[in-house]
């Protein structure tokens, strides 16, 4: 089951929230919306599965019997077949004994709709494409102090494709890319290949293999890379993982081209819900090219541990990452969460090092940018320090913080909810000066929620965050409303506050931001949207008061 922040459309998450808060008549109302303004949308998978258990949990069997039906036969390789199948079985048996009960007297089912432009991928010849292109201009004014200067204008494109073909298993190819034009400045003309992978799948089988562009292998490479990752799962519970390629370089400009000039790979074992237990443990490795020596240098070896344990109402899950080459810990977490009746409770105690160990962190010391003439590659580097000496370089720019978590979240009704979170860091800061100093800050925050409580509208959240640090202080408060009208039209309202106190240097500023969203989607998905804020940006110390109008409008054409 999705979860209700799974990056969605609002209507869907709308829907799922529904759903779990037990408001089944809105819920089904989301979902049915779906169906009739997103045809050919990968959403509508999810929207008709809610639908069929909707209908069940209203006891109106014979419907959900009919929605499971049709749901097998539009979606007959989703990941909710097996579940689907079970239930369908369930209720046949059911259906069965009450159909000669006297006492069984359920309605006839309504006619549930079919779904014909979601064709099985099956039926398709040349497989399935899906995907969307974007187009978004954005356009910010700065009205005062001065007269009215444009500072910024960009016209962007997102292109996202998705090509399925079954064959002998699933073979998918992935599209995502976005090519970017600075009007202001025609130099800073942006371009991104994000994804072109290749992945093949197989229910059937225990391989799973990806190559090309793809996500970061999520054991502490953030970034995406160019290689292969395969996934090997003989058992239910029990899976081995393996990824090598080339990392991509976060900054670089132009990221069409592979990058050469580092190398990582990684393997893990990853745990299925064994008896609540799951998680992974992994080995990593990671190298630097350096041409003048003519070989491979070593800028990373760790191995580590992401693991939980769920069982309601309570949960654990921890966080351990080690380097062998600096034999210390990059990261220790362990957190807890526990739920009595309306409360959720939850505490998180870290240790972590920013950034990780790595022998490029070396490069961030000043004494080398100011050297004559700068150095800013290892290759350079391993020319003038031993390994040892480019490790305490490393150690040296590489801080400590240790911090304390505290949150409670209360469901007071079915539409309100309460958060409340609490953190406390004690770390260090890299002074250019003094080197590193200690730093404290504390993180107090207050969010409530509520979906049409006040009947008015369809949510509604604030939040306060009150931020007090060794050398600065932050309050900020911010609300957003948002409401539907009829089909495909939504509109926000937000607005924000926010007053920073500089202490070191006696310095106090305010920024206030109110603003809006307008979208609206067609029958045939695409959709239109605007978002405009007009920012003040006040220096209470000086006296200046900044203005600009901040306008962003997007048209996304489904394929």
């Amino acid at each position: 089951m999705l979860k209700p922040d799974g990056g969605h459309s609002a209507t869907l998450t709308e829907g799922i929230e529904a759903f779990r808060n037990g408001n089944l008549e809105k819920s089904k109302s989301a979902f049915n919306k779906i169906i009739d303004t997103q045809r050919g949308s990968p959403e509508l998978e999810e929207a008709q599965w809610y639908l069929a258990q909707i209908a069940e949990k209203q006891g109106k069997r014979n419907e959900a019997q009919q929605q499971y039906n049709f749901f097998l036969k539009n979606y007959p390789s989703s990941p909710h077949t097996t579940e689907t199948k079970k239930r369908l079985s369930a209720l046949t048996k059911t259906l069965a004994f009450t159909s000669n009960s006297p006492s069984a007297k359920e309605p006839p089912a309504p006619i549930v709709r079919d779904l014909p432009l979601r064709r099985p991928a099956e039926t398709s010849r040349f497989g399935k494409l899906a995907g969307g292109l974007t187009t978004e201009y954005v356009y910010d004014l700065q009205t005062s102090p001065k007269l009215s200067t444009p500072v910024q204008s960009r016209l962007s494109e997102f292109l996202d494709l998705r090509w399925k073909r079954p064959a002998a298993g699933d073979i998918k190819i992935y599209l995502s890319g976005m090519y970017s034009h600075n009007y202001l400045d025609s130099e800073d003309t942006r371009y991104r290949l994000s994804k072109l992978y290749a992945e093949w799948n197989d229910p059937r089988s225990v391989l799973d293999i990806r190559l090309g562009r793809q996500p970061a292998s999520g054991n502490t490479l953030f970034t995406r890379f160019d290689g292969i990752a395969v996934a090997v799962r003989p058992f239910n519970t029990l899976g081995f993982n393996s990824s090598v390629g080339y990392p991509v370089n976060t900054f670089d400009k132009n990221k069409i081209r592979i990058q050469h000039d580092r190398l990582f790979y990684d393997s893990y074992l990853s745990l299925y819900d064994f008896y609540h237990l799951g998680g992974k443990i992994y080995y990593t490795e990671e190298f630097e090219s350096i041409p003048s020596l003519d070989i491979s240098f070593l800028t990373r070896r760790a191995v580590g541990i992401n693991g939980y344990w769920l069982n309601e109402p309570l949960n654990i899950s921890s966080i351990v990452d080690y380097d062998l080459d600096f034999k210390k810990f990059n990261d220790e977490l362990l957190s807890l969460e526990y739920r009595y009746s309306i409360v959720l409770y939850s505490v998180a105690v870290e240790y972590r090092k920013n950034p990780f160990l790595d022998y490029h962190t070396a490069l961030l010391d000043p004494s080398l940018s100011a050297a004559d003439p700068p150095i800013t590659s290892l290759d350079v580097l391993r020319q003038t320090l031993t390994r040892k000496d480019i490790q305490n370089l490393a150690l040296d720019n590489t801080t400590d913080s240790r911090e304390l978590r505290l949150g409670t979240t209360i469901d007071f009704t079915k539409v309100w909810r309460g958060d409340f979170r609490y953190s406390h860091v004690i770390g260090e800061a890299i002074d250019f000066i003094d080197g590193k100093i200690g730093k404290r800050s504390d993180r107090y925050s207050v969010f409530f929620s509520e979906r049409n409580g006040l009947k008015w509208s369809e949510s509604w959240t604030v939040l306060f965050l009150y931020l007090p640090a060794t050398d600065f202080k932050t309050t900020t408060v911010t609300s957003t409303f948002s409401k539907f009208w009829g089909i495909g039209t939504q509109a926000s309202l937000r607005c924000r506050w926010e007053r920073i106190e500089f202490i070191t240097t006696d310095s106090r500023s305010m920024r206030w931001i109110p603003g809006f969203t307008l979208s609206y989607s067609f029958t045939n998905g695409t959709s239109i949207g605007l978002d405009a804020d007009y920012s003040i940006d006040k220096n209470i110390t000086a006296g200046d008061t900044q203005k600009t109008v901040e306008t962003r409008t997007t048209v996304t054409i489904p394929f």
